[in-house]
């Protein structure tokens, strides 16, 4: 009997996943999970309490969000301020490469976008708060006051390229969806992150000739 409840179980959160690739999470419900995974619809609510239940163990079980290894802050305190900001820029490409296949990842960050769901901010959250700190650890490396907000726009502007490579839409006539609009991009990005890094070099050096 424990058994069978397990396998059942297991054939509902599948379930979950399927759709959330085929058309997302705004379009999944009880009996579009039960019809996919085979299984009467009152088992949700017998085993999970309802489609909540369900997705938050959908979340446990899978944790739908991509994300490379977090940078080692104490490795870049005595780092040259050009490895600084090269460790920087691959841990943002590295990301965004993983993201851009991972479709379950990119419903969940959609999701989040565009839904009041709990559980859905809930997991986001989580992975927010760490790259926050992460964000603010750096920024005092570098004595910056705007690494927030400069995070902000990137990761809006690389997740907005993401989702509209994803409906096969160009911007500026770049198309996002295919790895060369994709590496123009990046090396987009790369000259940004370099114009950073050659203003903060001026920046702290001016910084200490005002304190000498």
């Amino acid at each position: 009997m424990q058994r069978s409840r397990l396998e059942t179980e297991n054939r509902l959160i599948e379930a979950v996943g399927q759709l959330v690739k085929e058309s997302g999470f705004d379009h999944i419900g009880i009996n579009r999970v039960a019809s996919q995974a085979g299984v009467n619809k009152i088992l949700i609510y017998r085993y999970f309490g309802g489609l909540g239940g369900l997705l938050k163990a959908y979340f446990e079980r899978t944790r739908p969000t991509s994300s490379v290894p977090p940078i080692d802050i104490d490795q870049l305190k005595g780092a040259s301020l050009e490895v600084f900001f090269n460790t920087c820029y691959t841990y943002v490409i590295e990301e965004f490469r993983l993201l851009r296949h991972d479709i379950e990842a990119q419903e969940l960050l959609k999701a989040k976008l565009l839904s009041n769901d709990g559980i859905v901010h809930a997991i986001t959250a989580e992975k927010e708060k760490r790259l926050v700190k992460m964000v603010d650890d750096l920024s005092a490396i570098v004595h910056s006051s705007h690494a927030r907000p400069f995070a902000a726009i990137l990761v809006s502007s690389l997740t907005l390229l993401l989702f509209t490579g994803q409906q096969k839409r160009q911007v500026m006539g770049i198309d996002p969806s295919t790895d060369e609009g994709w590496a123009e991009i990046e090396q987009a990005l790369k000259n940004i992150f370099q114009g950073i890094y050659l203003f903060t070099k001026e920046r702290l050096a001016a910084s200490a000739k005002k304190s000498a």
